[in-house]
């Protein structure tokens, strides 16, 4: 009985393989696309407003340094933005067009980990059921709940991307390695700890040359250099803020549940059912663990890919600060590269028939976990409709209150409110329609100010002013007095 999860050299190469592997690559890239069908309507919150109102309201030079100052943590993601900003701007995608986008680039990032798989060795089965593991994580629903995920996602395809070709044997493949990485550091910060964990990565499984190992620090040289010149600062103040290494440990440990051994959201739909997937999930990981004595490979060969993979893991949970997972899942993007080296290293080493069935209990618990943003979407998607219909009654100006910042984990109306009132570029008094959520009294003195003012100027305009309160328990808008 053969344990090993590296393919045997002998084997015969048959005609169905090409066509078995170009299924295997059709099916990841189609699945975000399936899970996000149960995340509801596709309509921005949260995030999402920040990020496509920021970028339609500026020109691409604009948009390549948004969110790059220093009480935004001067946040360097000129590529992601570039992207989404040609997406509206020069092809005229919708946001529904620019969320399909995002999720192909989640998609992407599961051909990547096949493909990185398959390079270190993996049979073709094992590689898909990795990339199967880590697209439908049941930890994962803060990616496919919001567009503006697509920071993750595009971050995490070019690290995976980076790491296949830098185990190519081609001359070319460490200026590929370090091209790719490069596009990640563009992408997100998180992918800023590959510039130590990749030459580790490639250094323990035998790629010593020394471009290889010298590229991904010379890849965040390049991304510090052009952050200095264009932002003039590379680190925000709070990013060297002091935590006690014991509360960072605590908190590393904790991501163990997420990631392991309880991925499971407090807003979960079918909570009895969604306890039960999980823990079937966590046992079935745990005990494809349980055979890793038995496996005959060669100790090296079993070691190496242990070093390599958790290496990588360590080094980009490191990012997280320590800061513990949130009960509900919120911040789960910050999990999405991490998960990737976990599934792999499960791949790697899990026993596949066990592997097999926590592929499909984690798929349908991770569409559990979609509950509270479909729900929250939902909401959106009746607010804008109501919306639509009254600005287009060019006679009218709205004021609507009572609007809720959260629903569960996901905000909702809280950045929408900000944006469509102050705006980007400062307070908007000519738009006919004030929005205003609950707040606190200084919060409550500032939107009256902006409220008087923005009365005196549609009453100038002789625009009739229709209140609309927001209704939390029935998800409508109820006109008032």
């Amino acid at each position: 009985m053969n344990l090993s999860p590296f393919p045997n050299p002998s084997a015969s190469q048959d005609g169905v393989r090409p066509l078995f592997f170009s299924f295997c690559l059709l099916l990841l890239l189609l699945l975000p696309f399936f899970i996000s069908w149960f995340a509801g309507p596709i309509v921005p919150i949260g995030d999402d407003w920040k990020l496509f109102e920021n970028l339609d309201q500026s020109s691409f030079q604009e948009a390549l340094l948004v969110n790059t100052h220093e009480n935004e943590g001067r946040r360097f993601r000129p590529l992601v933005n570039g992207a989404v900003w040609f997406e509206r701007n020069i092809l005229g995608c919708s946001f529904q067009g620019n969320m399909r986008l995002g999720l192909l680039w989640i998609g992407l990032s599961g051909v990547a980990l096949f493909l990185l798989l398959l390079r270190m060795g993996l049979n073709l089965g094992r590689a898909w059921l990795g990339a199967l593991l880590f697209l439908g994580h049941p930890a994962a629903a803060e990616m496919y709940g919001w567009a503006s995920t697509r920071v993750d996602s595009m971050g995490t395809t070019f690290s995976l991307l980076a790491l296949w070709a830098g185990l190519g044997k081609s001359k070319l493949h460490p200026l590929w390695a370090t091209f790719l990485l490069l596009c990640a550091f563009l992408s997100k910060e998180s992918t800023y700890p590959l510039a130590v964990a990749a030459p580790l990565f490639f250094w323990i499984l035998s790629r010593k040359e020394p471009s290889t190992l010298l590229g991904p620090p010379l890849a965040l040289g390049l991304t510090f250099g052009l952050k200095k010149i264009f932002v003039t600062k590379v680190f925000a103040s709070w990013w060297a803020a002091s935590i006690p290494f014991l509360i960072r440990l605590k908190g590393w440990l904790l991501l163990a549940f997420p990631l392991l051994l309880w991925p499971l959201g407090t807003s979960a739909a079918l909570p009895s059912l969604a306890k039960i997937l999980t823990w079937i999930y966590a046992g079935s990981m745990l005990l494809s663990l349980l055979t890793l004595p038995l496996q005959k490979q060669p100790r090296n060969q079993r070691i190496k890919p242990l070093l390599a993979l958790g290496a990588l893991l360590l080094f980009t949970l490191s990012v997280t600060g320590g800061v513990p997972p949130h009960s509900d899942l919120g911040g789960g993007r910050v999990w999405f590269l991490p998960s990737a080296f976990l599934c792999a290293l499960f791949a790697t080493y899990g026993t596949r028939s066990f592997l097999s069935i926590s592929a499909p209990i984690g798929l349908g618990l991770l569409l559990l976990n979609l509950a509270p943003w479909a729900r929250a979407r939902t909401k959106m998607n009746h607010f804008l409709d109501r919306l639509h219909v009254e600005v287009a009654k060019h006679e009218r100006a709205l004021e609507v209150t009572n609007l809720e910042s959260h629903h569960g984990p996901v905000p909702l109306f809280f950045l929408m409110t900000e944006f469509y009132t102050l705006s980007f570029r400062g307070p908007r008094f000519d738009r006919p329609l004030l929005m205003r959520k609950p707040a606190n009294q200084d919060e409550l003195a500032f939107q009256a100010k902006i409220e008087k003012r923005w009365l005196q100027y549609m009453t100038a305009q002789r625009r009739n002013i229709l209140r609309l309160r927001w209704n939390p328990e029935k998800g409508t808008l109820e006109e008032f007095k």
